[in-house]
């Protein structure tokens, strides 16, 4: 059996207008800094916290790179043109959708 690496990054990404989505966000950053998780936030998906999200806040495509898992509300990774953006080299991991 192979072993995988632990999930320690998480992008969270939400639907651009999604404003129902904030309070979300940040229950979420909290949620996951508790765990000593780290939170990295699209750039839009911050726009969306009623307040500052503790976490990284990065492009779409900087952010494919730098995570373990995606956590997206408000929509399917088609939706976000993940999969296109998953098969790039050095992605290490896919979306189902």
């Amino acid at each position: 059996m192979t072993s995988r690496p632990p999930v320690t990054r998480i992008g969270i990404v939400a639907k651009h207008h999604l404003r129902q989505a904030g309070p979300h966000l940040v229950e979420i950053a909290t949620w996951l800094k508790n765990r000593n998780l780290q939170a990295i936030f699209e750039t839009a998906t911050a726009n969306l916290c009623p307040t500052s999200c503790e976490g990284v806040v990065r492009e779409k495509k900087t952010l494919i790179a730098e995570v373990d898992m995606v956590l997206i509300l408000g929509g399917t990774a088609r939706c976000w043109e993940w999969p296109t953006v998953s098969r790039k080299p050095g992605c290490r991991f896919r979306f189902l959708a």
